[in-house]
């Protein structure tokens, strides 16, 4: 999360890196249920229920077990019918959209003094069924990390347009399966590549 990436600045600098790829914004923008539910599921539900993120959908299954695998489908299923139910009584994020952004500026000004190319991974398509409203927060986050890189001087990349849907996710249809990643990975490799040395910032500017 972005407060973790903030903390290890320090540990960037000291390693003088030449490349720092940046992915951070998506698990603060994914919407959940008011803070209300979320006290009332942790003290009547099961623990697995419970934390920000209880109501999300498994992103994988048992493959040993036929009786697990039912288990965890069925609790899955029916944590989304939960979530999507107790939406209408409201909605939040981890963390203020504006209050992102502050910390997100924060971020790639203390990145600035190692004159580092800074690539910065968008947001993605997620399903609306399984994670309804959180597309739009995505959007939303997409245009608050393309306003904050155009003053820094970073590289904004936009997964949407490598990812196959869904084929590039695992089941949850957020996380990326091996091939999903590969795929980020070479449109990162790619803009590093076509940016070359005059994507390099100092303290001082170009």
């Amino acid at each position: 999360m972005l407060d973790e990436a903030l903390q290890r600045v320090q540990e960037m600098v000291d390693f003088a890196p030449d490349v720092v790829i940046i992915g951070c914004g998506i698990a603060e923008s994914i919407v959940h249920p008011p803070r209300r539910v979320q006290d009332f599921i942790e003290r009547f539900a099961p623990s697995g229920w419970h934390g920000v993120a209880g109501l999300q959908p498994r992103p994988y299954f048992s493959t040993s077990s036929w009786r697990r695998r039912t288990r965890q489908r069925v609790t899955s299923w029916a944590k989304v019918r939960v979530k999507t139910a107790t939406m209408k009584f409201g909605a939040r994020q981890r963390m203020d959209p504006a209050e992102f952004r502050q910390h997100f500026d924060l971020l790639l000004t203390s990145l600035r003094p190692l004159g580092a190319c800074v690539v910065v991974v968008g947001a993605w398509e997620t399903d609306d069924r399984l994670f309804p409203g959180t597309n739009d927060a995505f959007r939303a986050l997409d245009v608050t990390l393309a306003e904050s890189i155009a003053a820094q001087g970073a590289l904004l990349i936009d997964p949407r347009l490598c990812l196959r849907i869904w084929d590039d996710y695992l089941e949850d249809h957020m996380h990326w399966n091996d091939a999903g990643h590969e795929r980020v990975a070479a449109q990162v490799v790619s803009a590093v590549r076509t940016a070359g040395p005059s994507s390099r910032r100092t303290a001082g500017g170009e």
